[in-house]
């Protein structure tokens, strides 16, 4: 399942804006703004399709978080392995998504780039949410806190 968002007026020129540049910094990139949903169990999985998470991907990325947390699930884990660059709307998109699934189970990201890692550890982001190195680390994780 894939979720895209649509908008007009002044926030579809600032999408459009926003398309631009990151067509621009990943020339012949994948500029896709969906985001793949799939389950394991009763872990939800979202992978966000695009090559750099700023304010367009993190609105989908949110959307995406969003409509996840009226399905049962123990814990939802963001796989940013497509994800090349992070700014600060994308950062902003995750804590807003981490604070969106509340009580809905265990939050964590996996497998990050290295320069979304580094910007994970600059801005102390990955003392606030758990992150693993692979998908595999994050559902083993779930599963042994599952099991406490």
């Amino acid at each position: 399942m894939a979720v895209r968002i649509s908008m007009q007026g002044p926030a579809a020129l600032r999408t459009r804006e926003s398309l631009q540049r990151t067509q621009q910094a990943f020339p012949g990139g994948d500029v896709s703004t969906s985001v793949r949903t799939r389950r394991m169990g009763s872990v939800v999985i979202l992978e966000p399709q695009m090559a750099h998470l700023d304010a367009l991907a993190g609105l989908t990325l949110r959307s995406a978080i969003r409509s996840c947390a009226g399905d049962h699930h123990d814990g939802l884990v963001i796989n940013l392995s497509r994800v090349a660059s992070i700014d600060g709307a994308g950062l902003g998109s995750l804590v807003n998504g981490m604070q969106d699934s509340g009580s809905a189970g265990e939050f964590r990201v996996c497998a990050p780039q290295a320069a979304v890692r580094t910007r994970l550890a600059a801005t102390a982001l990955d003392r606030v949410v758990q992150v693993d190195d692979f998908e595999a680390q994050s559902l083993r994780a779930m599963r042994l806190a599952l099991a406490n």
